[in-house]
């Protein structure tokens, strides 16, 4: 759909956004996020799908801009946790291993940094 679409649909220029029409709203900007990625032929390119992001953060923005009081401040991180990320892990799965080995990387140091004190406090005793 095109901005003045989505506009005129949830009549976001004249009423606010209620929670129903946020719902239905989001659903809408998916699929739409969904067939950008489709469009961009994303295999497991994570520059390619940044692109894709970019071009659908500049159809948010211009939708929030032209409606009554924009979208709330919350709304994109809500939809990049619940849409965008999500859809990246499984067109970029190169990213998503990469992001497990680091979380691996860090509970290791932790767990070595922990030992390392605990050794350090007996030792002090």
């Amino acid at each position: 759909m095109k901005t003045k679409e989505y506009i005129q649909k949830y009549e976001l220029d004249t009423k606010y956004l209620n929670k129903s029409k946020q719902t239905k709203l989001l659903a809408d900007l998916a699929v739409e996020f969904n067939e950008i990625c489709k469009s961009f032929n994303i295999n497991d390119d994570l520059r390619k799908f940044e692109s894709a992001v970019k071009q659908f953060r500049t159809k948010w923005d211009a939708i929030s801009m032209k409606s009554r009081s924009g979208f709330q401040d919350g709304m994109w991180n809500y939809f990049y946790a619940t849409v965008i990320a999500p859809k990246r892990d499984e067109l970029v799965p190169s990213f998503a291993k990469r992001k497990a080995e680091k979380a691996e990387r860090k509970r290791k140091w932790e767990e070595s940094q922990a030992k390392k004190k605990s050794k350090n406090a007996n030792e002090d005793d």
